[in-house]
């Protein structure tokens, strides 16, 4: 009860100090709503005119009252993490195997830089349209030129080969802040490639692990014997991807998500080849989104078994590959499907707990 004390009070004081500032984000949204463009909040994030014609004026206020409930859910998360950041389980993953990991992230990400460079030359004929994403206004306003690009992508080709071809160890220096670095030109990239108006998540788990991998490089160089659980911290960026869309699902569309109407909504929207076929069996296309949504949502019992890899690893190609059959979304040639391979549960060596 003690260990979980501050977590119940930090969740209940955030809760109500949130509920508290919910008359200062309605008159936020109601200065949006009239078209206020000199407001503070409306100058530092200007696509909340844009979601208002969306969404509207109710669907916001909506998801302004949730954001409460979405602290609780954070707050029971964090304590579920950091209960079983240990999860107990006397055993260890040899250093090289380990090694083999990040040099094999990288690889991948080798594999996708030059399709990463061909995205932004063919978005370079579209330059007049881009819009800096409110973040990188300062930073980046206007479409780089190509060579900019290039010697960007040529930076990150090196920070790969460095993983890759060196003979480093976690205890060096260099590997975390090279990773540091590595982490800076995809954020530069993909700032650019997202400079459009509309998000693109081809290469969000990738990029996800990239942030949790630099963590897991300082928190290794700290803490040698502590390298599988820095590696878990890893996996969580992976998984992590999976269980915040399954919930984002939840608090945006609650159980309207799994309904026959909204299967064939996505049907108009991506017409795949088998869409029409599913429609029309009944209860089929309930079961699909349902069983795509508690894939999403278990994922994080990862963290506490690791075993659980497996189901993940299955359930993320069929995930991807059902998608891709049915919506035409994404295909064979997504990071998404690699990224599943560093979820497969590691070998270990198990320690007799016997003196």
């Amino acid at each position: 009860m003690k260990r979980w004390l501050p977590w119940i009070i930090t969740a209940f004081a955030g809760f109500f100090l949130i509920w508290g500032l919910e008359p200062i984000g309605e008159s936020i949204l109601e200065s949006a709503r009239a078209g206020n463009s000199e407001s503070g909040f409306i100058r530092f994030y200007p696509a909340l005119q844009l979601k208002l014609k969306t969404f509207g004026p109710e669907l916001l206020t909506e998801f302004l009252h949730q954001i409460k409930f979405r602290w609780l859910l954070l707050i029971l998360l964090a304590g579920y993490l950091i209960s079983f950041l240990k999860d107990g389980t006397p055993f260890q993953v040899p250093e090289k195997s380990l090694i083999w990991k990040v040099r094999l992230y990288f690889g991948i990400q080798l594999i996708y830089l030059p399709d990463l460079l061909k995205e932004l030359t063919v978005r370079h004929q579209w330059k007049p349209f881009y819009s800096p994403l409110p973040i990188f206004r300062e930073l980046i306003p206007a479409f780089p030129p190509i060579w900019i690009l290039q010697f960007v992508v040529i930076f990150a080709f090196a920070v790969c080969a460095f993983f890759l071809l060196s003979k480093w160890k976690p205890s060096d220096k260099l590997p975390a802040w090279i990773a540091v670095a590595g982490l800076v030109f995809w954020t530069w990239l993909l700032a650019v490639f997202f400079g459009f108006g509309k998000i693109d998540h081809t290469y969000a788990s990738l990029f996800s692990a990239n942030i949790f991998l630099v963590i897991w490089l300082f928190y290794w160089r700290r803490f040698p014997e502590g390298g599988y659980n820095g590696f878990r911290l890893f996996q969580a960026g992976i998984w992590g991807c999976y269980f915040f869309a399954g919930l984002e699902k939840l608090l945006i569309s609650g159980l309207s998500w799994i309904n026959d109407q909204h299967f064939r909504n996505l049907c108009w929207l991506h017409p795949g080849p088998v869409c029409e076929w599913i429609g029309s069996v009944p209860f089929l296309p309930e079961f699909t989104l349902l069983t795509a949504l508690l894939f999403q949502l278990t994922t994080a019992i990862q963290w506490r078994f690791p075993r659980w890899g497996y189901i993940n690893c299955i359930g993320g190609f069929l995930f991807h590959l059902g998608t891709w059959i049915i919506f035409d979304i994404g295909g064979w040639q997504s990071p998404w499907i690699l990224m599943l391979v560093f979820l497969w549960p590691l070998q270990h060596i198990v320690l007799s707990s016997k003196p």
